[in-house]
C-alpha cells in the first residue's frame, strides 16, 4: 500500500465529526476514479460538477429514505438544504411520496427541474470550494498533497497513479468511508440502523427483505375481516395493502407489530409522516389483541415469530421506536 492511500485513510478516519461534507466528498472521489481507469496521462483533471452531483446523490438518499441529519439541527450543510427543496418539489408535483433512490429520478429532475438542479449544483460548488476542498488537505496541522486545486476552473487535479489506486481499492475505501459516516450520523440521528442505511445506499435500491403478504396469516388471526387501520372500513381484497405505522423509512424493517392493513389509497395518502399519539396507542392495543390470538391459535410457542412479537411488547418497542422517530 502506497503512501498516498495511507494518508488518504488516514485522514477519512481521523477528519473531525463537525458534519459529512468530507464522507461525501472521498466517496464522490473514490467512486470517480472509475471513470479514469484507463486514462494514460500523468494527470487526471475532475471537475467539481461532477464531485457536487455525486455528493447531492449521496444526500438525496438518504434525505428521501431515511431524513438522516447530515450535522447537528441547528447548523445543517447547505448542500442538505438544496437537496430537500428539490424533493419537496419532486414529491410535491408528483403527489407522491414513495422514496425513490436519485439514479432513477436524476433525468426528470435534469429534465423538469433544471434550472432549480443546476442552480444547486452550482452553489453547491460555491459552498464546496470554501468549506470542503481545502480542508481535506488539512490534518491536525499536517497538510496532504491528495489533489491540487484549479479554483478558476473549479477543478481538482490528481495523479492518475494514484487515482488509479483509489479505483484498485475503492470496496475497502467505501466501506471505511461508509463506517465513518455512520459514526457521524450516529451523533445527529436517534433512528436506528444507521450502518445498514449508509451502506444500503451503495446498491441504487433499496430492497425490502420480504414480501409483506408473508406476514397476512398472523395478521389475519386478529382481523379476518380486513378492517382498515386508518380509515375503519372494510378492504376489498383488491385494494389491501399492509402499512408500517412507524414509517419504514425510520424502522429500515419490516416487524409485525409495527403492520396493519390498510387500504391501498389510504396507505398512498398517509406517505411516511410520522404517526400521531392517537395512532400509536390504536396500534399498542391492536398488538395485545394479536397477541392474545397468537398465544391461542399458535401450537409451538417457539415459533421464531410468536418470540419476536412477544419480545418486542415486553419491552415496548412501539413507545421505543415512536420516541425516536418523532426525534428524526
Amino acid at each position: 500500500m502506497s503512501a498516498f492511500l495511507d494518508d488518504f485513510k488516514l485522514v477519512i478516519r481521523q477528519c473531525d465529526y463537525s458534519n459529512t461534507y468530507k464522507m461525501a466528498w472521498s466517496k464522490a472521489i473514490v467512486e470517480l476514479s472509475g471513470q479514469f481507469k484507463n486514462e494514460t496521462s500523468d494527470y487526471t483533471v475532475i471537475e467539481l460538477n461532477d464531485i457536487a452531483t455525486k455528493m447531492f446523490k449521496y444526500y438525496w438518499d438518504q434525505t428521501i429514505y431515511f431524513n438522516l441529519f447530515q450535522s447537528a439541527p441547528s447548523q445543517p450543510p447547505v448542500i442538505v438544504s438544496y437537496v430537500k427543496d428539490i424533493i419537496n418539489k419532486y414529491q410535491s408535483d408528483k403527489k407522491d411520496y414513495k422514496p425513490i433512490v436519485f439514479i432513477k429520478a436524476e433525468e426528470i429532475i435534469k429534465t423538469k427541474y433544471k434550472k432549480e438542479f443546476y442552480s444547486s449544483i452550482r452553489k453547491s460548488i460555491s459552498n464546496i470550494k470554501e468549506n470542503v476542498m481545502p480542508f481535506f488537505l488539512n490534518l491536525n496541522g499536517n497538510k496532504y498533497g491528495f489533489y491540487s486545486i484549479d479554483k478558476k476552473n473549479n477543478a481538482i487535479i490528481l495523479k492518475t497513479a494514484n487515482l488509479r489506486e483509489l479505483y484498485e481499492n475503492q470496496q475497502d475505501l467505501f466501506d471505511l468511508i461508509n463506517y465513518r459516516w455512520s459514526l457521524m450520523l450516529e451523533d445527529y440521528n436517534s433512528s436506528p440502523r444507521i450502518g445498514k442505511k449508509v451502506r444500503i445506499m451503495d446498491e441504487q435500491e433499496v430492497k425490502r427483505t420480504k414480501g409483506l403478504s408473508t406476514f397476512d396469516k398472523f395478521l389475519d388471526l386478529e382481523n379476518k375481516e380486513h378492517i382498515c387501520f386508518i380509515c375503519g372500513e372494510k378492504i376489498d381484497d383488491n385494494k389491501l395493502s399492509r402499512d408500517h405505522v412507524i414509517p419504514w423509512s425510520y424502522m429500515y424493517s419490516d416487524d409485525l407489530w409495527n403492520l396493519v392493513y390498510v387500504h391501498k389509497e389510504c396507505n398512498s395518502s398517509k406517505s411516511n409522516i410520522t404517526p400521531s399519539d392517537e395512532t400509536i396507542k390504536k396500534l399498542k392495543e391492536r398488538n395485545i389483541r394479536l397477541q392474545e390470538e397468537m398465544h391461542k391459535n399458535i401450537e409451538n410457542k417457539k415459533i421464531s415469530i410468536l418470540q419476536e412479537f412477544d419480545y418486542a411488547i415486553e419491552h415496548d418497542y412501539v413507545d421505543k421506536f415512536y420516541s425516536g422517530c418523532k426525534g428524526c
